[in-house]
This record gives structure tokens, sequence and C-alpha cells, in this order.
């Protein structure tokens, strides 16, 4: 069976991001049982072994971060292009952590603006710059492949609105 293979806490997670590629579905971040903050953990399940794998990062975030990979976080896009999953913006839940204890809780939190790339088949993250006009930091927000090298960012949760944004500033096209 296949859920006694994942590795998050009481055997669930939310607010992660998926794709499917080959064969193959990759999971990142979210929250679980075990944390409300987000994690990190960047996991592949293989549907013609039924096999998860873990790939990169961790089931509950770290003392001290990690900047190799991208940081725990819920609620971040993806998608994927030319061999690599693409993940997006998201946040760090400090105030979900706040509420039930957790390492690295507090009052706010915190909306990543930061863009990361894993290449599936070298299997290793790259940090990437966001080209053109980029959205203000923010998660939960849908985003659209477009065509190579370009992506449409629609509407989100502003973490913390830029004061010259206007009502109707809710899409954005990005070159990546």
């Amino acid at each position: 069976m296949l859920i006694s293979d994942v590795p998050y806490r009481q055997q669930d997670t939310c607010h992660a991001t998926t794709q499917l590629v080959n064969g193959k579905m990759y999971v990142f971040g979210g929250s679980h049982g075990g944390t409300k903050i987000g994690c990190n953990l960047f996991m592949e399940l293989d549907f013609a072994t039924t096999e998860w794998r873990r790939l990169s990062g961790y089931v509950m975030p770290a003392v001290k971060g990690d900047y190799s990979c991208p940081g725990p976080r819920v609620s971040p896009s993806s998608w994927v292009e030319k061999g690599r999953f693409w993940l997006l913006m998201g946040q760090c839940d400090r105030e979900g952590a706040r509420l039930t204890g957790e390492l690295h809780g507090a009052h706010i939190g915190f909306p990543y603006s930061d863009m990361w790339s894993w290449d599936i088949e070298g299997e290793k993250w790259r940090r990437e710059r966001v080209a053109g006009n980029p959205p203000s930091s923010r998660a939960e927000m849908a985003c659209t492949y477009v065509r190579p090298s370009q992506l449409i960012v629609l509407s989100a949760d502003i973490i913390f609105p830029e004061p010259e944004s206007q009502e109707g500033d809710h899409i954005w096209r990005i070159l990546c």
C-alpha cells in the first residue's frame, strides 16, 4: 500500500505543490500533522513501482537553514519545463507554528519571493533569477506555463502588499 511509505507525520500533507512527469509524481513542501510552518521535503512517487523516494529536504524544519535547497514552505506554485521542476514563492507559516508551539514560530508569516528549479535528470536544485517585473512575495497563487521561458502568475494571497499596487494588479508575466 502506498500510504505506508509516506514520510509525513500522521501520513498526510496539505498545501504542497505537485507535478506529474513521465509516470512520476513530484511533491514539494506543504504542512502535515507534525508541522504547520511547512516543510521543504521533496518526494517522488513512481507510479510503476508504487514507491516513494526522497529527493531532498526534510519532513520537519531544521534548526539552521540549508541554503542548497528551497526553505520550508506552504502554498508555493510549480510547473515543469525543459526537464526541470520549477518552484515559485510560497510562505513559511510562522504564525501557524507559533500557535502550535513549533520551532521558528512568530506573530507573522514569512512570504518567499524566490524561484528555484530542480534538474529532474541531474537531481540538483538551482536558485533562479526572476527577470522582468516580478510580483511581490506571495503564497496561494495560481500559475500557468505559457511557452518557453514565460509564466503567467494569477492573483494570490499578498502577504505584504506593495504601496504602489493598484486594485486590478493581479496578473504578472514572469520571464524565467
